[in-house]
């Protein structure tokens, strides 16, 4: 029986039990942390790119309904002239492409500051995709990563349905490099977390070790003891439960000591 409850307890040390306790409730709550951070940061991504895209659509849908060019205040000639002048009041944002196609032509706003522009413009599967599209609004993958995107339609005022007569735009994002750079932070994010869980395991050890020095001492103390030298008491240091405990075996001790002078 006795080896048998010996066998069914830990070889662990009660230090390394409490670090490594520490450190997997800290390692969970890091990984949580890190996780919902990449989460809300990816969520955060396709959120601008939403915002953005509906924004300039809203714009040219604004443009197209007052169909006056703004240097002349004249109405425009033609749709292709209304896309060449709303175009070039635009910059795009990194990531982001707009695309118009009027009177047979495709037009692409400045791209100073990325290629985006280009990648819709020169790939025509994949503007074609969106063009042809039932829907206004959609998500699509390109050569270059994921393509978040919405369209809207003008017509000149006589409302003829001819393809010369009607105009479109398209507002995508390539949403990749932002993607990219939300995926470094959260790199960079569960680095700084092992840096910290190493940290607090380094702390956890130095602690435990210095719970753990009081029943150290009462364990040399107690192995000191023999049957002619029962002299040997622990010392007590503070009021805490430890102190409590080592009070409680130096009382025993003096029981023992006066029953075996006794004897």
């Amino acid at each position: 029986m006795t080896d048998l409850q010996e066998n069914q307890g830990s070889t662990v040390s009660a230090r390394l039990r409490i670090v490594g306790w520490i450190v997997l409730t800290t390692a969970l709550a890091l990984l949580a942390v890190t996780v919902s951070m990449r989460s809300i940061m990816s969520g955060q991504v396709a959120e601008a790119a939403n915002v953005g895209i509906a924004q300039e659509i809203e714009e040219f849908r604004t443009f197209a309904a007052e169909g006056l060019d703004p240097k002349t205040a004249r109405p425009f000639s033609s749709m292709g002239e209304l896309m060449e002048r709303y175009l070039a009041r635009q910059q795009p944002m990194a990531g982001e492409a707009i695309i118009g196609q009027a009177d047979g032509r495709v037009l692409a706003a400045g791209t100073a500051a990325n290629q985006a522009g280009s990648w819709l413009a020169e790939d025509p599967v994949l503007l074609g995709g969106i063009l042809n599209d039932a829907k206004t609004s959609g998500i699509l993958e390109s050569n270059h990563g994921t393509v978040r995107w919405a369209k809207a339609e003008a017509k000149d005022a006589s409302g003829a349905n001819g393809e010369g007569h009607q105009t479109h735009l398209v507002v995508a994002h390539f949403i990749g490099g932002a993607q990219d750079e939300a995926n470094r932070q959260a790199t960079m994010l569960f680095g700084v977390a092992a840096g910290g869980l190493a940290l607090t395991a380094g702390i956890a050890w130095l602690a435990a070790g210095q719970i753990m020095r009081p029943i150290r001492t009462m364990s040399e103390t107690a192995a000191s003891i023999t049957a002619n030298d029962l002299s040997a008491r622990v010392p007590v240091e503070g009021r805490d439960d430890l102190a409590q405990l080592a009070s409680t075996l130096n009382a025993m001790l003096d029981r023992v000591e006066a029953s075996h002078l006794a004897q």
